[in-house]
């Protein structure tokens, strides 16, 4: 369900309300309630999974590409029917 940030009229009180679509039209039409229209929380200090990378799978990731070599560079699919 959407979350709507609600006005009550009478006591000014705005109120985060957890409802659909229409129940939130029966609020507004009674007249006491009110949309309060509001911008989403902006979210900062976003880190990439690259940077996250423990240095010991890096390490581990390099020696896997130097031992396998240019012989494994075509690696064939057991379904290609082009595989020797």
């Amino acid at each position: 369900m959407p979350t709507y940030d609600m006005k009550n009229l009478e006591t000014g009180v705005v109120e985060e309300m957890r409802i659909s679509m229409a129940e939130k039209d029966v609020l507004m039409a009674t007249g006491e309630w009110r949309q309060v229209l509001s911008f989403p929380a902006m979210v900062g200090g976003v880190k990439s999974l690259a940077r996250q990378t423990p240095e010991g799978f890096k390490d581990l990731l390099k020696n896997m590409k130097q031992k396998r070599g240019d012989q494994a560079s075509y690696m064939p699919i057991c379904s290609d029917p082009d595989a020797k």
